[in-house]
């Protein structure tokens, strides 16, 4: 443990690299469909696309995940989001118009971040003493909301500048730098156990911890039903912002940028 202040750096920097790259350049596609399509219909698939995939596979991801290697799992997601990514890339360039191909490949990245990211979070125990993890799972969660507050503007700014398939490879490059980075240190690995991961009886035991623990059932119903009403209305902002409020998308990435400040003074109190 003498050394994991340094280990958890390099990590630190490269999730820091993808997790912002990967947020910028989703801003940007949704931007870019508000403003090349000006269809509701278009942007709720696309957002759909990206969301649908974590909702269903993050159900079970994480049993499997904790019985996977955290290293080569954040590795080889990382280079599927990639290979993704170029693929959308391609697909782009070559001038096809259908959106299918776009809504396919969206899905699929959004298939590797549903696995990546419990493995991020279930490698930070494994590296951290117990008395840090708490000040070192608020800074996880301060990344992810600077690079929301970040990420709106810049992908607003990107898509009046560049083509769309190039601000794409904005995200293959941070795929890239965080696997290097990865590459670059050791992540302790659990004994291996013989025990099959067990869907249906670890979601049981969930929901047996739920209801024991006084306010965690009421807390989580509370927090999904909020969850449940506001997405439709974060999900339409940016065609409202473009159209019904006669804006551009630099208004669009400062509304974003508004939505992005949500959580990060209280996400990063927690590290204090």
């Amino acid at each position: 443990m003498n050394h994991w202040k340094s280990t958890l750096a390099v990590i630190g920097i490269g999730q820091l690299i993808s997790i912002l790259t990967s947020t910028i350049v989703g801003f940007s596609i949704i931007f870019w469909i508000s403003n090349e399509f000006k269809s509701p219909t278009a942007l709720s698939l696309a957002i759909l696309a990206g969301f649908l995939p974590q909702f269903v596979l993050g159900l079970f991801a994480g049993v499997y995940v904790d019985r996977w290697n955290r290293k080569k799992t954040m590795f080889y997601s990382d280079l599927f989001i990639a290979f993704c990514t170029l693929c959308l890339f391609i697909v782009i360039t070559k001038g096809y118009k259908d959106l299918s191909f776009f809504y396919l490949l969206t899905a699929c990245r959004s298939i590797g971040s549903t696995f990546h990211a419990p493995a991020l979070q279930a490698s930070i125990p494994l590296l951290v003493p117990k008395h840090h993890l708490v000040r070192v799972s608020g800074l996880y969660h301060s990344i992810q909301s600077f690079s929301e507050v970040i990420a709106p503007v810049v992908g607003a700014s990107l898509v009046v500048w560049l083509p769309i398939q190039y601000i794409l490879l904005i995200d293959v490059i941070g795929a890239v730098a965080a696997c290097l980075t990865l590459l670059c240190v050791q992540i302790p690995s659990l004994q291996k156990t013989k025990v099959l991961p067990d869907f249906k009886k670890e979601l049981t035991e969930c929901w047996h911890t739920l209801r024991r623990t006084m306010g965690i059932l009421p807390l989580f119903v509370c927090f999904t039903l909020v969850t449940f009403v506001l997405m439709p209305v974060f999900t339409l902002f940016p065609f409202m912002t473009l159209l019904h409020f006669n804006g551009n998308i630099f208004a669009n990435g400062s509304c974003g940028n508004g939505l992005g400040l949500r959580g990060i003074v209280g996400r990063f109190s927690t590290c204090l």
